[in-house]
Formats: C-alpha cells, sequence, structure tokens
C-alpha cells in the first residue's frame, strides 16, 4: 500500500522516488514553461531573497497586468465594431476567429491567477502528502504521451488561428465587391497592428492546455492505482486498512482543490464556445451569405475543432467520474459482500459514503452528459442568440 505519509528526509528510499516524482513534473512542465517564457507570462521563477531581485519580479507582474489591461479594452473595441457593424456574421467563420481570440484572453487571465497564487506548489505538496506520486510514476510513460500529443494539438490549433488571421489581414483577394470585409471599416487601418496582439492570445491557450491535461492525467493515475491496490489487497475488511484507503481517497480529492477555478472557468466557457461555433456555422448555410474558398476552410476546421472540444471534454467527465468514484463503488461493495463486516467498520465506510452523498464536489464540475438538464438548456439559449443574430443580420441586409 503506497498511500500513507512519509519522511523523505531519513528515508533513502523514499528520497530516491520523490526524487523520481519531482523529475516526472518538471518533464511534464518544460513545454509550457518555455512557451511561457517566449510570450514572457512564466513567473514560476523561484523566490527571490535580494531587495533588487524582488523588485523585478514585482515589475514583470504588474506589467503584465498592464499587459491584460490594455489587451482587455483591444478585444472589447474590436468586438464591438464587429458586432455594431452590419457586416457581423456575414463571414461567419472570420468573424468566429474574434472570440477565439477572446477564450485567448480568458486563458492568460487563468495564467497569470496560476502562477501568481502559486497553485502548481500547492498540488506538488498535495501530491507529496496524498499518495507521494505513485501512479505517477507507474504511468509516466502514458502520461507523457498523452500529454505531448495535447499541447502539440494546441499548439498547432493556435499558429492555424494565427495564420487565418495573417491570410485575411493581408490577402486582398479575399475581399471582392460581392462578399462582406471581415474587418468593418473602422478596423481595417488598425488591423495589421493588432496582428501582434493576437498572435500573443492564441499562443496562451497552449499553456492553459498542458496545465489542466498533465494535472488531470495525474490525477485519473493516482485514483487508478489506489483503486487497483484496494482490488487486491487481502486485508480490506480490518477497520485500520478500511480506514487507511477512506484517508487516502480523501487526500487524493484535495488535489483537486488547486485546479478549481482554472477548471471550472475554462469548462463553462468551452462548452458554450463550441456550441456557438456549431450553431453560428449552421444557421450560416441557411441563410443565403456569399463565401469565397477561404470560408469554407476557416468553416470546416472550426466545426472540427468544436466537435472535437466537446466530445473530449464530455469523455474526459465521464472519465474522470468514473476513475474517482470507482473506488466508493468498491468501498461501498464491502457492505454487499458475504463476508460479514464488524460493527466498526460498517460505521466508517457509511460515515464515508454519506459525506461524499452530501458534499459531491470538487467532482461536480465533470457531470457533464448530452442528456444533462443544463446542458441541454445552456445549447438552447446560445441557439436562440445566434438565430436572432443571424435573422438581425439578414434583416439589415434585406433592409
Amino acid at each position: 500500500m503506497p498511500f500513507f505519509p512519509i519522511d523523505f528526509s531519513t528515508n533513502d528510499i523514499c528520497a530516491n522516488i520523490q526524487k523520481k516524482v519531482d523529475k516526472q513534473l518538471h518533464a511534464l512542465r518544460q513545454p509550457r514553461r518555455y512557451l511561457g517564457m517566449l510570450l514572457g507570462v512564466e513567473m514560476g521563477y523561484p523566490r527571490p531573497k535580494s531587495s533588487c531581485l524582488k523588485f523585478m519580479t514585482r515589475c514583470h507582474k504588474v506589467l503584465l497586468i498592464t499587459v491584460a489591461i490594455l489587451l482587455l479594452f483591444v478585444i472589447i473595441y474590436q468586438t464591438t465594431v464587429h458586432v455594431v457593424s452590419i457586416n457581423y456574421l456575414a463571414n461567419c467563420g472570420r468573424a468566429l476567429l474574434v472570440i477565439q481570440k477572446c477564450m485567448g484572453f480568458v486563458d492568460l487571465i487563468l495564467i497569470i491567477s496560476w502562477q501568481w497564487f502559486r497553485k502548481e506548489e500547492r498540488f506538488n505538496k498535495k501530491l507529496q502528502r496524498s499518495s507521494n506520486g505513485i501512479g505517477l510514476l507507474k504511468n509516466r510513460d502514458q502520461i507523457t504521451k498523452i500529454h505531448s500529443i495535447i499541447f502539440l494539438y494546441s499548439l498547432l490549433r493556435a499558429l492555424l488561428f494565427f495564420s487565418f488571421d495573417l491570410i485575411i489581414v493581408y490577402d486582398d483577394e479575399l475581399h471582392p465587391s460581392n462578399v462582406s470585409s471581415y474587418f468593418p471599416s473602422e478596423l481595417k487601418i488598425l488591423a495589421p497592428y493588432l496582428l501582434p496582439t493576437t498572435l500573443f492570445l492564441f499562443l496562451c491557450s497552449p499553456i492553459v492546455y498542458s496545465i489542466l491535461s498533465s494535472y488531470l492525467l495525474i490525477i485519473l493515475a493516482e485514483y487508478t492505482k489506489l483503486s487497483s491496490d484496494f482490488k487486491t489487497d487481502g486485508n480490506i475488511y480490518q477497520l485500520p486498512v478500511i480506514r487507511h484507503y477512506i484517508g487516502a481517497h480523501w487526500k487524493l480529492c484535495t488535489l483537486f482543490d488547486p485546479m478549481r477555478q482554472i477548471l471550472s472557468i475554462r469548462l463553462d466557457a468551452q462548452i458554450p464556445l463550441n456550441i456557438a461555433v456549431l450553431l453560428t456555422v449552421f444557421f450560416s448555410f441557411i441563410f443565403p451569405i456569399d463565401r469565397t474558398p477561404f470560408d469554407y476552410v476557416v468553416d470546416g476546421f472550426l466545426v472540427f475543432d468544436s466537435i472535437l472540444h466537446i466530445i473530449a471534454i464530455l469523455g474526459l467527465s465521464n472519465v474522470v467520474w468514473s476513475k474517482v468514484t470507482k473506488i466508493r463503488e468498491q468501498i461501498v461493495g464491502l457492505v454487499a459482500s458475504e463476508r460479514v463486516l464488524n460493527e466498526q467498520s460498517f460505521a466508517v465506510i457509511a460515515a464515508y459514503t454519506t459525506y461524499l452523498q452530501r458534499n459531491p464536489r470538487p467532482i461536480s464540475i465533470f457531470q457533464f452528459s448530452f442528456y444533462n438538464r443544463t446542458f441541454l438548456v445552456m445549447m438552447f439559449g446560445v441557439g436562440c442568440i445566434v438565430y436572432l443574430l443571424h435573422s438581425s443580420q439578414r434583416k439589415l441586409n434585406n433592409g
């Protein structure tokens, strides 16, 4: 049973294990760290001791906040001009790139918050206190492979979005007389100067994808290891052993605490965005709108990306939910087994399952499904908004 507290300062074997865990965590962090350094948003440096270094770190943080505020004004202005313009949604795929840019701003705020409050350090400490990272070491190859695929896809996605924006700005052939311009007249002059902000915000998304994927994969690996140990343990009917697994499960639940904010905000924003993209493209084919071949390429990739995100989020939610609740089902299954539990063991199991029913957090955020009422209401609401926008656009064009 690897899930017990260890004094790493006096145990050479366990100190070696901790070094391997730290090395694996560092390897998972490297891709987003290099990208963060390239963008200037990396704040994961050691705590400064000298007054000069402290002053420089404060200046860096103030600079990031200032940049975020300036980018917020840029996004508000750009979005407002598109909304009030008669050309809004005339070429829906191009207009949706502005919304993707807004998601990049959300990711920038999440990156600053994640590093400002040192949530990565909090997660690593909780991992050490809960399971010592045994599940991470056992599944490190699989975790590294999946994390690399997700990071590379998000990076290629960001570069492709920027390429679309770059082509739109500099290719005059995409603006024939019978096709409305992507940029309203107010933005045609400013469009080239907005490209650096577009690239910056698009590249913030791979960092957030890396954070979410790496730590969720670690949590799933730890839960899988705990469930496997519970299944093969022959002493699970003894009270100390049951209390051990219940305590280990409760400690693993605390791993979600540093990620709760970034998870809830990102998922709450991503699902409506993908639904809006799909419905916008769908309604754009209903209304008579002229398109260029480039518009079909942009629309096609946005549809593919949105479907992929929805499937990934719903699939991930089901996997996380099943992994976290599997150990609960195994513990409750002891009550229904043929072997009789003593009164103390039964009381401990009953108390813990009652607590979990009344306090489903932190995994309640993963209760997504296609038949979920909240999901259906969200999809219906976004669909109504998109339909009204298209209807108003059609009336303005006919008027």
